[in-house]
């Protein structure tokens, strides 16, 4: 039993600077015992409230940085060594700055990558024409549908922050369907 609460107390201390005046108590039951604890809330509503790293190296929720502002937002979990998120990012990089000059929407490439790999997430995403971020604690996969099984998947929300459209994998030709997408919503909105 004080191996599990010194687990919660050092779990605490870790999340703490990140989520600091983020949490909710809750009750857990230990050997028949009720405790209860301060743990992070998370959000389940777009921008969420999730620990990110930006290409600079900084720590910053996603609350912060995920626009929301009445435009459509696609979302693309990937991974550095999904080649068939290479193959969507490449799509979506070459065709990004004429869809930019058609309508307007918010892009993040959001990687799941471990730690190992984030090397090659900043050598890949600084070529990238929109913004992009680690989800280093892979809390995505725990709001969004599906759990993000499987990589690459895209996600637009919309102006109200709901999942508008939702696609795993990727084949070639499919960043020509999302950028209908976003039209579509783009036009939704205007009604």
């Amino acid at each position: 039993m004080y191996q599990v609460i010194i687990f919660i107390g050092l779990s605490l201390l870790l999340f703490s600077p990140i989520f600091a005046q983020q949490t909710e108590i809750k009750t857990i039951e230990v050997n028949g015992k009720k405790i209860s604890i301060t743990v992070p809330k998370r959000d389940t509503i777009y921008p969420y409230n999730i620990p990110l790293i930006n290409l600079q190296g900084d720590t910053i929720l996603s609350k912060k940085v995920l626009l929301k502002n009445d435009r459509p937002t696609v979302l693309i979990f990937w991974l550095t060594t999904c080649v068939p998120c290479r193959y969507e990012l490449d799509a979506i990089t070459k065709k990004y700055a004429q869809w930019k000059e058609e309508t307007n929407f918010n892009l993040y490439a959001i990687s799941l990558d471990f730690d190992d790999y984030q090397p090659d997430f900043y050598k890949r995403a600084k070529d990238f024409p929109f913004d992009a971020f680690i989800d280093y604690e892979r809390q995505f996969m725990n709001i969004m549908p599906g759990g993000l099984n499987g990589t690459p998947q895209t996600f637009i929300i919309d102006a109200e922050g709901n999942v508008a459209y939702h696609k795993r994998r990727y084949r070639m030709g499919d960043e020509d369907s999302l950028f209908e997408e976003i039209l579509i919503l783009n036009l939704e909105n205007k009604k």
